[in-house]
């Protein structure tokens, strides 16, 4: 499987189907709903954050309502155990909270209200400015040695793993070759 090269800190992802995996599954569990299960993910004995070996390991649940999957059980040394896992619903609320920030200042600019534009946009522009702020942080995390933030997603038939850890690429798909079908 060809790993394509990229900058430190970009991020890769690594796709995973499992053999029961059909299109037509995914798509008519979007429209209609149902239950499905996805691939497991095997990661080895290296920390998947800044790869020193370890027999440490953290638990990561991908499953969702519809989408059922084993816990994970992730190499994670004990110095990268706050860091190493990203917390996908902290950035889903940070979003939620951009889009009625700025439904917020919009409705001000509508209004030509310049309370309800300050209310609205100026907390958006900090919420933004944070994210930038953290994306730095994930660059330089991974400029020391750092992967911080890897994220395993789960799919109707598919597990989607995105990191910016190339070690921890080459090492998956050198336990899940069968599995992977793609790597962006």
């Amino acid at each position: 499987m060809n790993i394509p090269s990229k900058p430190v800190g970009r991020i890769y992802a690594v796709v995973m189907k499992s053999p029961d995996f059909s299109r037509w599954k995914l798509a008519s569990m979007g429209a209609f709903g149902g239950e499905a299960t996805a691939p497991t993910v095997a990661a080895g004995t290296r920390c998947t954050c800044c790869n020193v070996p370890t027999t440490r390991t953290q638990k990561l649940d991908a499953s969702t309502d519809r989408i059922e999957v084993e816990p994970f059980d992730l190499p994670v040394c004990l110095d990268c155990k706050d860091h190493a896992l990203r917390r996908t619903i902290v950035e889903a609320m940070m979003g939620i909270g951009l889009i009625v920030l700025g439904a917020l200042g919009a409705l001000g600019v509508m209004n030509e209200s310049p309370a309800l534009m300050i209310a609205g946009f100026a907390p958006a522009a900090s919420l933004i400015t944070f994210l930038f702020l953290r994306r730095a942080r994930r660059f330089a995390f991974a400029r020391a040695g750092h992967h911080a933030g890897l994220e395993i997603g789960a799919h109707a038939g598919l597990t989607v793993v995105r990191t910016s850890n190339r070690r921890l690429v080459e090492e998956l798909v050198a336990r899940n070759g069968d599995a992977i079908t793609r790597i962006r």
